[in-house]
């Protein structure tokens, strides 16, 4: 299994088998805290080997550099099927809507598959009077 594409961004489709991905970042500016970011979403895109074919449990956790999550984390069933016998690619892409930042800092998005950490990305949620 490898995750070939895991990214915070404005908006993303899956559309004749692409993952078209508009906006990816790894930091959000806000004048005053807390505050809630009216939307992003997260792609992501994970090739399977033919023998990783099965059922696979998949989560997207948001947390603090606490561990502690920002939001609860809703755990995913993904039937992987290789049907050419090589190899399967699945193509997910979460949308979030006002998620809640209480304070400055480094923030981190895992992906979890199977009860692994398999990608993580650092999001830094800065005070925009900060320079950009």
């Amino acid at each position: 299994m490898d995750v070939e594409i895991f990214t915070l961004c404005d908006a993303a489709t899956v559309s004749g088998g692409k993952l078209n991905i508009l906006g990816s970042f790894d930091k959000l500016y806000s004048e005053t805290f807390p505050f809630q970011h009216p939307d992003l979403a997260v792609a992501v895109k994970i090739r399977f080997d033919a023998l990783e074919s099965g059922l696979h449990l998949m989560e997207i956790r948001l947390i603090d550099l606490d561990g502690k999550p920002i939001i609860p984390s809703d755990p995913m069933h993904l039937q992987v099927t290789a049907p050419d016998s090589q190899y399967a690619v699945h193509m997910l892409i979460n949308r979030y809507h006002g998620l809640p930042f209480h304070h400055p800092g480094e923030y981190h998005l895992d992906l979890v598959l199977d009860g692994e950490m398999k990608s993580r990305i650092p999001l830094m949620v800065i005070p925009a009077r900060e320079e950009r």
